[in-house]
């Protein structure tokens, strides 16, 4: 499952239904970079260490300082960085009808006519970062990473004007892949203000069978960038509860009040915290109160059947549309749940990961589907597993 890649044009359609008792991609993670807009080319460009990263950024910069964070924890890892425009851009606006003609003309030619006109197309703006994660959406990453604009932070109203913008430039972000339920948007703010204001747009945006996807740390340690590092010790680490992150590389315990360490709490924020002499994550919830490892397991799920089932399709000269081809269909899809069950990602019931697989007979199919060659008789049905957080017990002693 090392090599699972988000693809977007696949003949393998999923529906995905969310209950309330409830990827590995080549692409772990993906780092937006903010750039001067005439610099913003919104490509993937891979590094393998921070030396690679100070070729192209600033030693200085908020990106090398979080890529230099990424390789400490993970120093056989990969980043992926795309630049971004620092602000917003033009684009045009997707919609589901066709462009409208307008000023359409006929000229007259010696073989018929020529036809012209000019489309109307309504451009928008839209934020920077996410124009930059809108053609790399697919690109496999589990999580993304969002390093700040570099600003003079003598200049108090500067520091002000963008810090609120990239606040909003994270919830924009965070938006649009939960609109569109892929990946993990992991970011930090050093502030309760700014944490419960992205918890408060991500929240409003809550609907039936979707996924939180948006974590927020909140860190007041200068220098320190325990987001980072988190999901560098994520990517190597499946399952996870991100309450058990713990021993990242050069990461203290964030001091708070008994106050603010209630309202990060309320607002589902994480933090550094000491346990036992162990400094692990605070949290194991995205801002809008969903699990971590529930978002990552399903968006996992889903990818790694769509891609296999995809290749297997790929590698099958001819599967035939007939119950020896439907039996065929199902056994795959047993491997890549036993596969999935075996990772710990499903509940187990006897050490057994616990899934069903049922498929229609070609008998039961409709003619209109047999005939576009499209089947649709099959259902996988699976329970996301999850973690023991807390424990109570009772202690008798007797004297």
């Amino acid at each position: 499952m090392s090599q699972i890649l988000t693809k977007r044009n696949s003949d393998v359609n999923i529906s995905v239904l969310i209950k309330s008792a409830p990827l590995n991609p080549i692409v772990d993670t993906l780092l937006l970079a903010p750039v001067a807009p005439a610099e913003a080319d919104n490509k993937l460009v891979a590094y393998y260490d921070a030396e690679d990263v100070a070729t192209d950024f600033d030693t200085d910069s908020d990106v090398y300082k979080k890529a230099e964070a990424y390789f400490a924890e993970s120093p056989n890892g990969r980043l992926d960085i795309v630049k971004v425009s620092s602000s917003t851009v033009k684009m045009p606006q997707v919609t589901n009808k066709p462009a409208k003609p307008t000023n359409v003309t006929a000229q007259a030619t010696d073989d018929g006519a020529k036809v012209t006109n000019n489309i109307e197309t309504t451009m928008i703006d839209v934020d920077g970062y996410v124009a930059g994660l809108i053609p790399n959406l697919y690109c496999g990453a589990k999580y993304v990473l969002m390093a700040m604009p570099d600003y003079d932070k003598t200049d108090v109203a500067k520091a002000k004007e963008v810090k609120d913008k990239y606040i909003q430039s994270v919830i924009a972000v965070g938006k649009y892949i939960y609109d569109n339920q892929q990946t993990i948007l992991v970011t930090s703010v050093d502030n309760i203000t700014d944490l419960k204001t992205i918890h408060d747009a991500m929240v409003a945006q809550i609907a039936k069978n979707k996924l939180g996807n948006t974590i927020t740390f909140i860190n007041n340690n200068e220098d320190q960038y325990p987001e980072v590092e988190s999901v560098a010790y994520a990517v190597n680490h499946i399952p996870l509860d991100w309450m058990r992150i713990h021993g990242l590389e050069g990461i203290d315990a964030n001091e708070w009040t008994e106050a603010e360490y209630a309202q990060i709490m309320a607002y589902n924020g994480l933090t550094m915290t000491n346990k036992a002499g162990d400094i692990v994550v605070s949290n194991s919830k995205t801002v809008d109160g969903t699990y971590i490892d529930h978002t990552f397991g399903a968006q996992y799920i889903t990818n790694a059947i769509q891609v296999k089932m995809q290749r297997f399709l790929n590698s099958t000269n001819f599967l035939p549309y007939d119950n020896d081809g439907i039996s065929l269909l199902k056994a795959q899809l047993e491997s890549v749940m036993s596969e999935i069950g075996a990772m710990g990602l499903l509940v187990r019931e006897n050490g057994k990961p616990v899934y069903s697989v049922t498929t229609a007979s070609r008998e039961s199919v409709n003619v209109m589907d047999y005939e576009r060659r499209i089947y649709r008789g099959t259902k996988i049905t699976c329970t996301l597993a999850t973690s023991i957080e807390k424990v109570n017990l009772t202690l008798e002693i007797t004297k």
